[in-house]
């Protein structure tokens, strides 16, 4: 089992950025894709959008400054 809780508090502290449409969709994708791993959903396509999203987040933190 993995254990989001640290993609979960980077994911917290973006809420007092002023993110773009973009990223703050990019964010919910990559929510979604947590929530789906945490119930147990392991199929190809889960494990590629948390992958993907965390990709994705590491961008945002870089731009941001997070």
């Amino acid at each position: 089992e993995v254990d989001f809780s640290h993609v979960k508090n980077v994911i917290k502290r973006l809420e007092y950025f002023n993110l773009t449409p973009n990223d703050k969709r990019q964010v919910k994708e990559l929510e979604s894709a947590i929530i789906s791993a945490e119930k147990g959903v392991c199929d190809l396509k889960t494990k590629e959008s948390v992958n993907e999203g965390l990709g994705c987040l590491l961008k945002i933190m870089s731009k941001y400054g997070v």
